[in-house]
């Protein structure tokens, strides 16, 4: 009889652990610096490159490739950390 083997009734959820929970939460952290640090400097530095050196707005885009170009490594990084 098959109805011995399935339910009507679903299966509960169940709640990750908390140690899941914090492992998620510092994996989410560790990504976000990864990428807004590189980013935010790179191009804070082109912007003030530009503003003082009258190259605007060469060194701001160069700072946004650069600051994209870190984070992608370092997101690199992070991911093949993983096993």
């Amino acid at each position: 009889m098959v109805s011995g083997y399935m339910s009507d009734t679903p299966t509960p959820r169940q709640k990750p652990d908390r140690a899941t929970t914090v492992a998620l939460l510092v994996t989410l952290g560790d990504t976000t610096w990864r990428m807004l640090v590189p980013s935010a400097a790179f191009v804070a530095a082109g912007i003030f490159g530009d503003i003082h050196l009258g190259t605007r707005p060469w060194l701001t885009l160069a700072g946004v490739l650069l600051g994209l170009g870190v984070s992608a490594l370092l997101i690199k990084q992070q991911i093949g950390k993983i096993k």
